[in-house]
Parts: C-alpha cells; sequence; structure tokens
C-alpha cells in the first residue's frame, strides 16, 4: 500500500510539471473562455462586489454565471494592480491592430511581450489564476485517489493509480487544469462530491455524513450549473441503499431532507443575490 501511495505521490508531481509547462505554453484565448473569465474577475476585483445593475452586466459576458471560482481569485489577486497595467491587445480594438497580419495561432488577441514572465496588471491576474486553476486541479486528483482507495475496485495493486493517471493526463484535462478556468473549482468539488457519497454508502447511518454531503452540493451549485443534477443521483442511491439495508420511507425522507436543506442553504447567497 505504501508503494501505491508513492507511485500517486510522483503521478502528481509530474502532472504538476506538465501543467506548469502548459501554463506558459498555451496562449491566451486558445484555453476555453478564458477571456470571460478574466473579465470576470476583473470587475470583482475592481469593485470589490459581484455585478448588480444592468449597466454591471453589461459590462460582463457572463454576469449571470455563478461566481465562487471568480470570487476565489479575485481574493487571492486582490493586491495586483491592473488599473495602471498594461492590458490585452483586441484585433477589432484598432484599426492599427487590423493591419497586422491575422496570427492563427492567437485569433482572438494581438500576442505582445505582456503575454510573457514578468507579467503585469491583467496579464499577472491571468497567470496567477493558472496557477490557482492548477492548485485546483492537483487537489482534486488527490481526491479522486483516496475514493478509489476507499472502494472494492481500489484495493486492488495500482489500480487507482491508473485511474487518476487516465485522469490526470487527458489532454483535455490538463488543458483545464492549466488554464483560467470554473472548471477546476468544478473538478474539485465534483471530486469531494464523490468521495462524500462514497462514504455514505459505506456507513449510511452516520448523520455527520449527510451534513456535509449537503453542504458540498450547495457549494457546487454556486461553481457551476453543471451540478444541480446531482440530486437525482443522491436519490438514486439512498434510495438503493433504503432497500438494501431494509429501512423504512421515513429513514430514506429525513437524510433527503437534511441534504435538500443544507444544499438550499449553502446556495442561497447566490441566488439571493441574482
Amino acid at each position: 500500500m505504501k508503494l501505491i501511495y508513492w507511485l500517486g505521490l510522483g503521478l502528481l508531481a509530474l502532472f504538476i510539471a506538465l501543467s506548469l509547462a502548459t501554463t506558459q505554453i498555451f496562449q491566451f484565448s486558445r484555453a476555453h473562455d478564458e477571456q470571460y473569465h478574466l473579465e470576470y474577475i476583473n470587475f470583482i476585483k475592481q469593485n470589490g462586489r459581484l455585478p448588480t445593475t444592468y449597466e454591471d452586466r453589461a459590462q460582463i459576458a457572463r454576469a449571470d454565471y455563478p461566481p465562487l471560482y471568480h470570487l476565489l481569485v479575485a481574493t487571492l489577486v486582490s493586491r495586483v494592480d491592473v488599473a495602471n497595467g498594461p492590458t490585452f491587445k483586441y484585433f477589432g480594438d484598432s484599426y492599427r491592430y487590423q493591419l497586422v497580419d491575422h496570427q492563427t495561432t492567437n485569433p482572438l488577441f494581438f500576442y505582445t511581450e505582456d503575454m510573457t514572465p514578468p507579467y503585469l496588471g491583467s496579464f499577472l491576474v491571468w497567470q496567477i489564476g493558472r496557477w490557482i486553476s492548477l492548485c485546483l486541479g492537483v487537489l482534486a486528483l488527490g481526491i479522486v485517489f483516496l475514493t478509489f482507495v476507499r472502494i472494492p475496485v481500489g484495493q486492488q495493486p495500482l489500480t487507482a493509480v491508473v485511474g487518476v493517471a487516465l485522469l490526470a493526463f487527458n489532454p483535455r484535462f490538463l488543458i483545464v487544469m492549466s488554464s483560467l478556468n470554473d472548471d477546476s473549482l468544478l473538478a474539485l468539488v465534483a471530486a469531494i462530491y464523490f468521495l462524500a457519497l462514497v462514504e455514505i454508502v459505506k456507513k449510511p447511518d452516520s448523520w455527520g455524513r449527510y451534513l456535509f454531503l449537503g453542504v458540498v452540493v450547495g457549494v457546487s451549485v454556486t461553481v457551476k450549473y453543471s451540478m444541480v443534477i446531482v440530486p437525482l443521483e443522491i436519490l438514486i442511491v439512498l434510495s438503493v441503499l433504503t432497500w438494501k439495508n431494509r429501512k423504512g420511507g421515513l429513514w430514506l425522507v429525513k437524510r433527503l431532507l437534511v441534504v435538500a436543506g443544507l444544499a438550499i442553504l449553502f446556495s442561497s447567497w447566490w441566488f439571493g443575490w441574482n
């Protein structure tokens, strides 16, 4: 078992090395929707709040999207001076830019030396955001590894390591975890959610695990709406546990109400704001 953990640590080290390289090689806007995420983060950073008015929302392409990732990054880059730093040069912003040959490797922005170290202003926010995504990706892989070793299939030698490796070195996963993208935080909360569900299956009578699951579900919805489908999965899993352990309907209803109540509580700040 110790060998498996050492292999897991080696796998994470290799993932970090590849991700760091990707953050420096992969150009801005080549990663999915980075410009929209940066726009959202800069607004929160400069105004100290989420968009509230129609004028605010007109400045941000995704003002109605859950903001937890953007709030996290904006908080961590609060000391970065964006107002006096260099800005991204959009091809459509100036006729001078449009005179430059259209670069097929960077179709939305004019590639300048500001996109290389040392980073300043919005470029530094962009890079720090990528490093934060990388850290979230590492945590997500660690949780996935722990989930594997907690289930029967993960008890087989190297199964957990192979399973995590298939995820870590999937090109799409590697790129997203090296980008300014809220999917990195989504990956982490989704991994925590599945681990919490596994723990409930192992000990279905533990109330603490239902409390934790409810909190995770509520938080996950404030990261991305993709997680709104998980209540259906929870209903199915708990229904099977009720049948398998010969529990009554009241046992099921109580636990569903606890999970649902906490999920609503921990997501209500966003839906109330929005």
